[in-house]
């Protein structure tokens, strides 16, 4: 049984990687129970600078009580590896795994065979292939408890048909630019087809369609930053003659990208140190950004693949004198704080504004407005310094009050500001009292609840005479 009350975040030292986050909904009841509970991975920043999410159900043989668990990055699903050249099986590890044994299997996973014993956990391992099959698997275990372990996907190990060789993985490209994409054939193949994705959550899109013959295309990089972008080159007579450069990073010459986190007092929870999703996980959450009453025309949608928000709120930047406007974005808000465009990138990005320090806002359709309290860097493509308003209320700029509140020692925007005049009164108990028990996106709605009831007009009091510190 799914359990979706309780959220726990686990943070150990990823092994040769960075950082990970797990979340789940509960822990098994007892050691040794194997536990049902959907189980979610994030591996993010690190060595090679890939944000992977896999999603795990059922989760057995007591990986999830063990605190123990491996998930593999490479091979991956349809990856085409050469035989007697060398390639790397890459993996991550959550908890304590110091030496892991390599295994390979030709038939899908029927039979298996050493390729390593006992080797130091680096996260990757350098091996030759050298035998031939559609079918083949790797499995990383936990060299002390084999019931540790990871297998990839079926991918094909078989002489070079289609290679792409440029770029390759890992590679940075800068947007609005032309770069020479290059690849060779083997074999009888008249035409192939260069495609791009953003991510691994977006659909794939045709680039362009080559004849054999030609050995390079110069495409020019879309404005659209990512570290997680694929190209891959196939045969369209037979699409499983292919190859595939993942982890491309595009960084934008154009848009500039705002690195901002928070919580809102109305949903946060201090028990977990994260903010519920009521409204997401009841379909209220509007695809496209509500902030049209405030005089903010974007265009941005919400892509269906974008999970784990809060709400929309409104970003805006200001010149160094903190009082004019030079920009705004609208943005989603994670359930742990980070703000993040429509399509699940984990900054947000404006046009127009140059790279520099800038003021940073916060809008929010219900609670007080926060200002950054000094300047901060945003920077052309993903390399923004984050203006986190979590760390403490001293983290939001102040005339003559505080900005935001203190709870449970972070820093909350305040909850209740229904009207968005900049200070909580009776204006805004009134306008609570006549939409009572509305249900759906509701300004009134203070707890974020879908459902406006005494606890918004609670909050509302408890906030009375709160004013907006934003000159």
């Amino acid at each position: 049984m799914k359990v979706g009350v309780w959220v726990f975040w686990l943070c150990f030292p990823l092994l040769g990687l960075g950082q990970y986050q797990v979340q789940r909904a509960a822990f098994p009841t007892a050691v040794g129970t194997a536990g049902s509970a959907d189980v979610q991975v994030i591996v993010q920043g690190g060595k090679y600078g890939q944000h992977i999410q896999q999603q795990d159900t059922a989760i057995r043989s007591g990986l999830l009580f063990s605190h123990r668990y491996l998930g593999i990055i490479a091979p991956q699903s349809g990856d085409v590896w050469q035989p007697s050249t060398t390639h790397t099986i890459r993996w991550y590890t959550l908890g304590s795994v110091p030496t892991v044994t390599l295994w390979f299997s030709s038939d899908g996973g029927v039979q298996w065979q050493s390729i390593a014993q006992n080797v130091g956990n680096r996260g990757e391992y350098a091996w030759i292939p050298t035998s031939t099959t559609a079918a083949a698997r790797v499995r990383v275990e936990d060299a002390s408890a084999s019931a540790v372990r990871a297998e990839s996907a079926v991918f094909a190990i078989l002489p070079w048909q289609v290679r792409l060789l440029a770029p390759s993985d890992f590679a940075v490209l800068f947007a609005g630019q032309g770069t020479t994409l290059s690849w060779s054939v083997v074999g009888s193949i008249d035409t192939l087809r260069l495609e791009y994705r953003r991510t691994p959550w977006h659909p794939w899109s045709t680039i362009a369609t080559v004849t054999a013959a030609t050995t390079g295309w110069v495409w020019v990089v879309p404005d659209e930053p990512t570290t997680q972008a694929a190209i891959r080159i196939y045969a369209i007579a037979d699409p499983s003659l292919q190859d595939t450069a993942r982890f491309v990073e595009i960084r934008s010459t154009t848009q500039t990208a705002i690195n901002v986190a928070l919580y809102l007092e109305g949903t946060y929870d201090s028990s977990s140190g994260t903010m519920r999703t009521y409204l997401d996980q009841s379909g209220y959450v509007p695809d496209q950004q509500p902030y049209g009453g405030m005089g903010y025309t974007g265009t941005e949608q919400r892509a269906a693949w974008v999970t784990d928000v809060v709400d929309w709120v409104l970003v805006e930047l200001r010149s160094t004198n903190g009082t004019t406007v030079v920009g705004q974005t609208a943005g989603l808000l994670r359930s742990d704080g980070q703000v993040i465009d429509e399509s699940g990138y984990p900054q947000v990005l404006t046009t127009n504004v140059g790279p520099g320090e800038y003021f940073v806002v916060i809008r929010h359709r219900n609670h007080i407005a926060v200002m950054s309290s000094s300047a901060t860097v945003v920077a052309v493509g993903h390399t923004a310094d984050r203006w986190d308003f979590r760390q403490g209320e001293d983290r939001a700029y102040r005339q003559f009050a505080a900005g935001q509140k203190q709870v449970g020692g972070v820093g909350v925007l305040v909850a209740g500001d229904i009207d968005q005049d900049g200070i909580i009164n009776a204006r805004d108990r009134a306008q609570s009292r006549n939409d009572l028990f509305g249900v759906g996106y509701i300004s009134s709605d203070a707890n974020l609840d879908g459902t406006v009831n005494a606890t918004d007009r609670t909050i509302i009091r408890d906030n009375t005479f709160w004013v907006i510190q934003v000159p």
